[in-house]
């Protein structure tokens, strides 16, 4: 028997029920932390396919078929921010169960100047595609 084992099992329920306690509420702040690295997973998901429509637009945006370059551009970018603001709702929605169940999560605005900060990239880089 290890020595934890055998530490657990002369230790009275009180102990057992704090250590469950400690288990839970370390599981609970591992979910909170889930729900922040997605947000930013999808964060930059959104970011890289605007990225990716420039990259598109420009590389390819030549020759005689430029414009289906330029229309691949337009809905990557625009497909970027749409991410991005699918992202920030589900993270609110998410954090607004957490914060009922009385977890720490992270604060609203953090989260809206984040997915507002992509989404004016991408407004940025589709006026420069529709300007060019």
């Amino acid at each position: 028997m290890s020595e934890e084992q055998h530490r657990s099992s002369e230790d009275g329920p009180s102990q057992r029920t704090d250590l469950a306690q400690d288990r839970t509420e370390w599981a609970a702040h591992r979910t909170v932390l889930a729900n922040e690295r997605t947000f930013s997973a999808w964060l930059r998901t959104g970011l890289a396919t605007s990225g990716a429509g420039l990259a598109v637009s420009e590389l390819l945006g030549t020759g005689a078929t430029g414009w289906l370059a330029r229309l691949a551009g337009i809905l990557l970018v625009l497909s970027g921010a749409g991410i991005s603001l699918l992202a920030r709702w589900r993270f609110h929605q998410l954090s607004a169960e957490l914060k009922a169940r009385q977890l720490p999560v992270m604060p609203s605005w953090v989260g809206n100047e984040l997915a507002i900060t992509v989404v004016l990239i991408a407004a940025l880089v589709l006026l420069l595609l529709l300007v060019r």
